[in-house]
């Protein structure tokens, strides 16, 4: 769990770079609000998985899901540009592969020392 964590945490460091370039190239306030949220909330994810909390998961899920499809639109009916749209895209997806595996799998156990 601590290394699906630690590329949430990579991808939150990744969206909030791509929000705020975006912004610097159309000047578009959705792009940087929506960077700058999404990226906090993912490195906040990432810390809470850390610690083992399973919620984050949950929310790691709603987040993907959320990214995936904002940036597969901006992919499939726009552009279709590989910067932004494909690189999040996909990088979501291994995102919500990533947390999918570890929700299958059973809580991990306590180490008792």
């Amino acid at each position: 769990m601590r290394a699906v964590a630690l590329y949430q945490m990579l991808l939150g460091i990744t969206v909030l770079i791509v929000g705020i370039l975006g912004y610097a190239d159309t000047n578009d306030y959705v792009m940087l609000i929506g960077g700058i949220v999404f990226g906090l909330d993912l490195i906040f994810i990432g810390f809470r998985m850390q610690k083992g909390w399973r919620p984050a998961l949950y929310m790691s899920i709603t987040v993907g899901l959320l990214l995936v499809g904002y940036f597969g639109k901006g992919w499939l009916v726009d552009d279709g540009s590989f910067y932004p749209s494909i690189l999040i895209t996909i990088l979501s997806l291994l995102s919500l592969l990533l947390v999918a595996l570890i929700l299958v799998q059973p809580r991990e156990r306590k180490r008792q020392f």
